[in-house]
C-alpha cells in the first residue's frame, strides 16, 4: 500500500531522477573501475538533486518505487544510462571556467 502511494506521489523529474541513482549503483556494484568512480560521482549528484527538491525525502523508498515501475514498464537501460551520464557531464562542465581569449 505505501509503495502504491509513494508510486502516485513521485513526479517524473524526481523518478527520472531516482533511475539514474539506481542505475548507477547498478554501475558501482558491476562495472570496471573506470565505471565505478564516475557512477559514485553520480550517484552523489543525483542524491542531492532529490534532497534539494525535498529535504526530507526517504531516497531508498524513492528508488524502490523508481526501480519497481522501471521493471514494470520495461525501461530501456541503455537509453536511461545514457540520459543520466549526459546529465552528469553537462553539470561537470558547468563548473568549468570560461576559456579566456588569448591575447594577439
Amino acid at each position: 500500500m505505501i509503495i502504491a502511494i509513494l508510486a502516485a506521489a513521485l513526479s517524473p523529474p524526481v523518478a527520472a531522477d531516482a533511475r539514474c541513482i539506481a542505475l548507477m549503483n547498478f554501475m558501482i556494484a558491476k562495472g570496471t573501475p573506470e565505471q565505478q568512480n564516475a557512477a559514485r560521482t553520480g550517484t552523489i549528484y543525483f542524491v542531492g538533486k532529490l534532497k534539494g527538491r525535498q529535504p526530507g525525502v526517504n531516497v531508498a523508498a524513492v528508488l524502490k518505487t523508481a526501480a519497481d515501475e522501471a521493471t514494470r514498464t520495461k525501461m530501456n537501460a541503455q537509453s536511461e544510462v545514457k540520459r543520466c551520464g549526459e546529465e552528469v557531464s553537462t553539470a561537470a562542465n558547468s563548473m568549468r571556467p570560461a576559456a579566456t581569449p588569448r591575447k594577439p
